[in-house]
This record gives structure tokens, C-alpha cells and sequence, in this order.
């Protein structure tokens, strides 16, 4: 029989599961910087770069959450359930420690703050401002201004609209999935054709959405939003994994440094690959495991075949034989423009659902789906 593991319950909580290690160790400070649940609200090294900046930031026009006031005081334990304090879960950020939400002072509108380095501010200024900011295709979250850090002149502070991950708005309909794919492939498209800038590093992590449009039920819950009845715009909320600019004849001469099982030429190192293939194969796995589950082995989505043919397009191993990334858009919009009605607000569901379920499921869906119909709202965002 194997071995059960047991905990000495008469150690305090902070000792295990906060062990102390020289000031000096790597493995201390990434271990505190991991934010359990058991440390219940205590700032991490990385937040404490919030704390230090609260007065400053409030100078220049934002208030930080009271977690990071210099007169906040820790949330002590209490009950059986371990949480953070309700002023973190106030808000959901977009889950890093090196951003955080704001309140602008002026106005009382919500705003984001991130701390980033050189690269990602000037791409940020480019995408954000204007006159791209204003071009439909360009899927990069708006810049509202640049914050310098007095006593580090290498830190930045980005200012921009606050965003949900988009994940907080689950798809209702398949028209509302597909709407999401065409804008993901114009995030790609717009950085392939404008700079050009390969290795986007798309994935579900990066991409938000404007919670402007959307309109919830009376929960605070975010998963328990009634559903989209506006269009919803899609943003890219992050440039860290952003290339440097090629110009195109630099295509097939790059060398794998990384190797990725998952990318067919990608697989041993040293090899040349064309970085734009790359982006499209990688922006199709993304697609293929939200409809297929994925590594996360979820349910299979029904009702996407017709979607089958541009990702084995877009996955193909021969990456001479992927579609261009303006190609793809073309495609998703001649997708979108196809589907007929009733597919467009068809429920987005698993597969593996029992008749029982998808029955009384998609009773209430299409009751609501004609309600929407009678007042006109249209089935995918067509009007951004």
C-alpha cells in the first residue's frame, strides 16, 4: 500500500506553506512571488512595486486598489476556507503581478495599468494611438497615455482601457465563437502586414475583450453573465512575445532556438522556418483546441465542421502549403458571411452532452434567441 502523506497540523499555515530561504536565493524569491491562497492577501515582492508607486500614481491622476495603500493592513485568516481578501476579487485583472486595475480620478472610470519594458510601449504606442487605433482590423487594446518612473528610468507605465480576459464572457451562440476567430486572425494579420512582426505567440492568455458591450444579468459573478446582445470587440492585451520587425525576404531564414513538439518544423533545433507559417499554424492549435478540447482533454464542441477545412488548412505540416494570414481572414469572412441564420445563434455546446441536457438547454436557448431576434440583434458582430 502506498504511503499516505500527512501534514503536522500543529505548524502554523505561514510556515509550511511559506518555508524561509536565504535573501540571496533565486528559488525564494520565485517561490514568494506565487500567490497561494494560504498567504491570504500578503503582498508579493512583485506587488510591493505597486505599494511603493500608490502615492505617485495617485499624483498623476489613479487610485490603486486600497490593497497596495501604504495604510492597508493584511486580512488575518479566519475559517476553514483560505481566500484572498475581497479587495483583490473585486476586480479580475488580467492576471499578472506586473499590471494591475485602477480607478482614474477624474471620471471614476476603470482603468489598467502596466509595467513594461521598452519594446512593448513603443509597439503600444504605435497600435494604440492613432491613426491605427482607429482602424477596424487593428485588434490592440487602445493607449490612454505613458508614465515615466522617476527613479527608474527603465520602467514604464502603460495606461489603457480596462479589459476583461475573455474567457469571462463564455460563447453563447457559434456565431459568437466564429466572430471571435475572425478577430484573433486580424490581430495576426494586422502585425504580419503593418510591421511586419512575426511570432505573435497568440494564445487564449493574450486576447481580452471590451466589457463595454456587454450586458449582464444582476449577479456580480463574471461567469454568470446573461450574454453578449452587443457586439463584442476582441483585443490583444500583451507584446512581450512579439518579434522583431522582418522584412519579408528574411521569411524561411530564421533558426529554431526553442524547439516545440507541437509545430512540425519546429521539433529539432537549428533548423530554418518562415515565422508567419508559424503564427498561422499557431493560431489555428489555438482555435483547434477550443473547439476540440485541447491539452486540457475538454469536451469536442458540435456544430463546427464547416471550420474543419481552413484549420487542416492552417495546420498543414508543409508550412509552404499554410494560408498567408490575410488569406485566413478572407476565408473566416467568407465563413461568416455563409452561415445561415440559424447556424450563426445555434448554442455553442459539447458534444458529449445527454439528450436530457442538450434537450432542455436548447429549449431555453432558442426562447431566447427569438426574443433577440424580435428586437433585431443581429447574430454575430458584424457591425465592428
Amino acid at each position: 500500500m502506498q504511503a499516505r502523506t500527512t501534514v503536522n497540523k500543529s505548524r502554523p499555515l505561514a510556515e509550511i506553506f511559506n518555508p524561509q530561504f536565504p535573501d540571496d536565493s533565486d528559488f525564494a524569491e520565485q517561490f514568494h512571488d506565487r500567490k497561494f491562497p494560504w498567504d491570504h492577501g500578503l503582498l508579493s515582492r512583485s506587488e510591493e512595486f505597486w505599494r511603493d508607486h500608490y502615492s505617485f500614481l495617485k499624483s498623476r491622476g489613479y487610485l490603486l486598489r486600497y490593497r497596495y495603500s501604504p495604510d492597508w493592513i493584511p486580512v488575518p485568516p479566519s475559517g476553514p476556507k483560505f481566500l484572498l481578501d475581497q479587495d483583490v476579487d473585486k476586480h479580475p485583472g488580467l492576471g499578472s503581478v506586473f499590471d494591475v486595475d485602477a480607478t482614474r480620478i477624474s471620471d471614476g472610470a476603470l482603468v489598467f495599468i502596466k509595467k513594461c519594458e521598452w519594446k512593448q510601449v513603443n509597439l503600444t504606442r504605435k497600435y494604440g494611438s492613432e491613426p491605427l487605433a482607429s482602424d477596424l482590423q487593428n485588434h490592440c487594446i487602445p493607449l490612454i497615455e505613458t508614465i515615466l518612473v522617476p527613479e527608474s528610468p527603465e520602467v514604464e507605465l502603460v495606461v489603457m482601457p480596462y479589459c476583461d480576459h475573455w474567457k469571462k464572457n463564455p460563447f453563447q451562440t457559434v456565431g459568437q465563437a466564429v466572430d471571435f476567430f475572425s478577430q484573433i486572425c486580424e490581430v495576426s494579420c494586422q502585425l504580419h502586414t503593418k510591421a511586419p512582426l512575426p511570432r505573435t505567440h497568440l494564445t487564449g492568455m493574450y486576447i481580452f475583450l471590451d466589457p463595454g458591450n456587454i450586458l449582464v444579468n444582476a449577479s456580480p459573478d463574471p461567469e454568470s453573465r446573461s450574454g453578449v446582445q452587443q457586439p463584442v470587440r476582441y483585443y490583444l492585451g500583451d507584446f512581450e512575445f512579439i518579434g522583431t520587425q522582418l522584412p519579408c525576404d528574411a521569411r524561411s531564414r530564421m533558426l529554431v532556438e526553442d524547439p516545440q513538439a507541437f509545430v512540425p518544423e519546429c521539433r529539432s533545433k537549428d533548423a530554418l522556418y518562415d515565422p508567419f507559417a508559424i503564427d498561422v499554424f499557431r493560431v489555428a492549435w489555438m482555435m483547434s483546441e477550443i473547439l476540440d478540447g485541447g491539452r486540457r482533454k475538454n469536451p469536442d464542441i458540435r456544430g463546427f465542421d464547416f471550420m474543419r477545412g481552413l484549420l487542416a488548412d492552417m495546420m498543414n505540416d508543409d508550412p509552404t502549403k499554410r494560408p498567408k494570414m490575410n488569406e485566413v481572414v478572407e476565408r473566416l469572412d467568407h465563413i461568416q458571411s455563409g452561415l445561415w441564420w440559424w447556424k450563426s445563434r445555434a448554442r455553442f455546446a459539447a458534444a458529449d452532452e445527454s439528450f436530457v441536457m442538450r434537450f432542455r438547454s436548447d429549449v431555453a436557448h432558442w426562447a431566447g434567441q427569438i426574443i433577440q431576434m424580435v428586437k433585431g440583434t443581429l447574430a454575430i458582430s458584424t457591425s465592428l
